[in-house]
């Protein structure tokens, strides 16, 4: 395994964490903030992510401020102002270090322009090792004697989404079908999942399909299976609010079955063609 490299950050430094998307990604790179918040709570941390998962880093209780990274609709004379202003907001070396666990040029460039006399990205793992390892090695890099924790079920904000309450249903198992466009490799056979819904129902254990916010196949399967679907969830915290108040989830390989899992609900994860080995959940 590779040894990482070791920095010494001050006594109450400020920290940025880079980790812009994918809901997937952005949870397992939580267990090492975690980690790092509990070794060295005298530091500030930050996080930069893009506008669509600002709100699950803002629901960390151990995260200062929020940077978002104004991705959507930002080719506009609208969006280049925001994103003028973003870029300026972060230039100019507020920071002790910049921790790049996305490694592609959006990141890269954004954790260059902090001018952050420390700059730690997560280097090309050539073993089958989890990713929430590799991300531990950005904070072992800092010279933090850490402990990973790979579950947490921390409070929600009091606003949460209070009507995603699955009481009413009895605390289904919730099947999470659903697919982003660069993940169609991970889809699993609609006929699979009308039977595995339908085989759920039969043994008495009440089924609702994850609505997902625009995707009509999904409505279609659970209209096959007989199924009803979960209340539309505005945002991720109240999205981990609903999945608390079922029984379990089975789901393909994707940001919802990744914060299922995190947050200790009992979960099965689909894999396509990804290791699970390397990405399965916490």
């Amino acid at each position: 395994m590779r040894e990482p490299e070791s920095h010494f950050l001050p006594r109450s430094g400020k920290v940025l964490v880079v980790r812009l998307s994918a809901l997937g990604d952005v949870i397992k790179t939580i267990p090492a903030m975690r980690a790092l918040s509990e070794a060295r709570p005298d530091l500030h941390l930050e996080w930069l992510i893009e506008d669509q998962y600002a709100s699950l880093v803002e629901s960390l209780p151990f995260i200062k401020r929020t940077w978002v990274f104004p991705r959507k609709k930002w080719a506009s004379p609208a969006g280049w102002l925001r994103m003028t202003r973003h870029l300026a907001g972060i230039a100019g070396g507020q920071w002790d270090a910049v921790l790049d666990f996305q490694v592609n040029p959006k990141s890269q460039f954004q954790a260059a322009i902090t001018r952050a006399p420390i700059r730690i990205t997560r280097k090309k793992d050539t073993e089958r090792r989890s990713i929430i390892e590799q991300n531990a090695d950005l904070i072992r890099g800092l010279g933090a004697n850490i402990k990973m924790k790979k579950s947490w079920k921390w409070p929600l904000p009091n606003q949460c989404f209070q009507s995603a309450d699955l009481k009413g249903n009895g605390y289904p198992v919730i099947l999470h079908a659903d697919t982003t466009i660069y993940g169609r490799d991970k889809a699993w056979p609609d006929s699979y999942w009308i039977n595995l819904a339908t085989e759920l129902k039969a043994k008495g254990v009440p089924v609702q399909f994850l609505r997902p916010p625009s995707n009509s196949r999904i409505a279609i399967l659970a209209a096959e299976a007989g199924c009803s679907l979960t209340p539309l969830a505005p945002n991720i915290p109240a999205l981990a609010y609903l999945l608390d108040h079922c029984r379990g989830l089975v789901g393909t390989d994707s940001g919802p079955t990744h914060l299922a899992a995190y947050r200790t609900v009992p979960t099965v994860a689909l894999f396509g063609a990804t290791d699970p080995a390397i990405h399965a959940p916490c």
